[in-house]
């Protein structure tokens, strides 16, 4: 009998899963004051796992230590972005995971000064050459989110555009160019 993954919806609002997350801890200790309750995770962290807090952390850095250390970080970042969505194998492949890699790019694309240069184009050529997926739909409307929030509280304000921007604009075209095949195909219908 075949096993039947059912897709884990998290419906809260317009909250996400890690602010459901944040908001369920705080009610808990709200409800329990008497409590010094504190949650604790087992779960070791990935060093190289992409967050708002490393991300935050490489562009805030201000000690030349600091920033070379974060910068190699998320070098390795890159690489590991790079094997995922498969540049050289054309994005195929059973190392290449294309919505984890697309979305871990447009995260990393978030860091200032080459990092960003270069994530945006690894996002570019993987844009381009992988292969047409509906299973790639939902990344695809979240990179298009991404991209139109930094166009519009970004590049908008500014008199001219930077080199990232023209890029941001690229992968852009390319997102919504494939949204618009799957679209006329007939896999963004509703069911």
């Amino acid at each position: 009998m075949p096993v039947i993954k059912v897709p884990v919806i998290h419906r809260f609002g317009i909250l996400s899963n890690r602010q459901h997350k944040e908001l369920q801890k705080e009610l808990l200790r709200k409800y329990l004051p008497s409590h010094s309750y504190e949650i604790h995770s087992d779960k070791t962290i990935n060093p190289l796992e992409i967050t708002e807090k490393f991300i935050q952390k490489f562009n805030d850095a201000t000690n030349p230590q600091d920033k070379e250390d974060l910068l190699e970080l998320a070098k390795k970042m890159l690489a590991r972005c790079k094997r995922r969505s498969g540049l050289g194998t054309l994005g195929s492949g059973k190392h290449v995971d294309l919505p984890v890699a697309w979305t871990e790019a447009i995260i990393l694309a978030q860091c200032k000064g080459e990092i960003q240069e270069e994530a945006l184009d690894i996002l570019l050529i993987s844009l381009d050459h992988a292969p047409m997926n509906p299973e790639h739909v939902p990344v695809l409307f979240f990179i298009a989110e991404s991209i139109l929030y930094r166009i519009c509280c970004d590049a908008a304000q500014k008199s001219y555009l930077y080199s990232s921007e023209i890029k941001l604009s690229k992968v852009g075209f390319l997102v919504f160019l494939r949204l618009l095949v799957f679209h006329l195909c007939g896999h963004l219908e509703s069911s």
